[in-house]
């Protein structure tokens, strides 16, 4: 029997054609039966749950986080590391890093924020405050659009928390940050402006 199956040719153009035709029912099932749509929508988002599927979830935080320094892409893999041994992803996270050991601040690397079905994992947070700073370098609108999106989510979630971009690119940021509140955005070379910011002086809150 197994000898017969190994010899029967594969069609692929009808496997193509089958799947095609799976999905166009799927698709229009979803959008004509209500119920069938809120049973999916409520499967993709417990799927999506802390940052990934379920089963990432059921890895807790730090087997998430050793999955992700060992099987993300390339750039997204830490490859620094700081004065405490900290893992960082980039040389931009490696000058916050720097700027805020020089000053005498301590932080934590990619502290866990919780909202709704999904937890972000911002780049730095300053100790004994809600004060959160992500680097973001070059990579792509789609990377940048992500970004602001996960910046308004943890401030509408956490109505304490401050944030700032670190960023080269200001102008790019500024647009898709329009509206949030509670974000300042600094340049890589404005290391004294972060600090006082990192510090809430006046005018920098």
């Amino acid at each position: 029997m197994i000898q017969a199956w190994k010899t029967q040719l594969i069609d692929r153009e009808k496997k193509r054609k089958a799947a095609r035709k799976g999905a166009e029912k799927l698709w229009k099932k979803y959008h004509s039966d209500p119920s069938f749509k809120e049973l999916v929508d409520r499967k993709l988002s417990a799927s999506r749950s802390r940052g990934g599927s379920i089963a990432l979830r059921n890895l807790g935080e730090q087997g998430f986080k050793r999955r992700l320094a060992t099987e993300a892409p390339g750039r997204l893999r830490p490859k620094y590391r700081d004065s405490e041994g900290n893992l960082l992803r980039s040389t931009l996270e490696l000058r916050v890093a720097h700027i805020l050991e020089d000053n005498g601040m301590r932080y934590s690397i990619e502290p866990r924020f919780v909202v709704a079905d999904h937890a972000f994992y911002p780049d730095f947070l300053l100790a004994g405050t809600q004060r959160i700073i992500e680097a973001v370098g070059y990579i792509g609108d789609r990377y940048w659009d992500g970004t602001a999106r996960k910046v308004d989510l943890i401030v509408k979630q956490y109505p304490e928390v401050h944030v700032a971009i670190v960023t080269s690119f200001l102008m790019t940021m500024a647009k898709r940050l329009i509206g949030i509140p509670r974000v300042r955005i600094f340049s890589p070379y404005e290391a004294e402006q972060l600090v006082r910011w990192c510090r809430g002086e006046p005018g920098f809150t």
